[in-house]
């Protein structure tokens, strides 16, 4: 399934399960009828349509299915309206995930995963709040859980988008050691520099460096690999300094 731009000159169309089916508009009320009344199936077939249309009409009946009894609904529901990309969708998912966090259904629970993944698809300050309360209410220090791997996760997209409370904190939280996770802290900055890695803080380079000699070695490894890609992609003090780790 996909969306395809037919001729240069000529209409734009696009495709649904391989049909053509008309234009932006059309296009936008199949995705409505699916979002109202179609499965979690049907409905997960369409975020990437929902992705690009991000029409306001969707915003409602998504939010309805996120207080649906049906659980696999709710994580559809979840993964779209992220995926609309919305402040507006911030505090629904904000509230589904804690209503479901307190029915304790554990670190592994896969509709508290989706909300959190949500989260992450929502460029905004509000959504890196709640992500990093989600965070602090889960991380050990020996411990790494797979509901906070999942908001490092999201917290890491946020600040590949931008959002600079994200990286304030992926900052905050690799400074204060925060063991179990980072390695992954590490490459989720790493990540958010990709993009643009002329704009990476050199205080930011100067700590990776600093971490290529941490006691534990999946830091070691992450922060060596930061350092590799970065330099690939142009980040000349990236380069400067995994040639003084090659003349060690």
């Amino acid at each position: 399934m996909g969306i395809l731009q037919r001729g240069i000159l000529g209409p734009v169309m696009y495709l649904y399960r391989g049909k053509e089916i008309g234009n932006w508009k059309r296009l936008t009320a199949i995705c409505l009828k699916i979002i109202e009344t179609g499965s979690p199936e049907e409905i997960s077939d369409i975020i990437p349509h929902i992705r690009v249309l991000r029409d306001e009409s969707f915003f409602d009946p998504l939010v309805r299915h996120l207080r649906d009894s049906d659980v696999e609904l709710k994580m559809m529901a979840a993964l779209a309206l992220g995926s609309l990309g919305d402040e507006k969708c911030v505090e629904p998912l904000r509230e589904a995930y804690f209503t479901r966090k307190q029915e304790g259904y554990g670190e592994t629970d896969p509709l508290e995963s989706a909300l959190i993944s949500a989260l992450g698809e929502v460029p905004c300050p509000r959504s890196a709040g709640i992500v990093t309360e989600i965070l602090a209410g889960d991380v050990s220090a020996d411990q790494v859980t797979q509901r906070s791997q999942l908001a490092v996760e999201a917290l890491g997209q946020l600040a590949q988008q931008g959002i600079l409370e994200a990286e304030t904190e992926l900052r905050r939280l690799l400074s204060e050691g925060i063991e179990s996770l980072r390695g992954q802290i590490v490459a989720e900055l790493s990540l958010a520099y990709w993009h643009r890695p002329g704009e990476i803080p050199d205080e930011l380079l100067d700590q990776f460096f600093r971490l290529t000699g941490d006691k534990v070695a999946e830091v070691r490894t992450a922060a060596r690999a930061a350092l590799t890609s970065l330099s690939q992609l142009g980040s000349a003090k990236a380069e400067n300094f995994l040639f003084r780790l090659s003349e060690a």
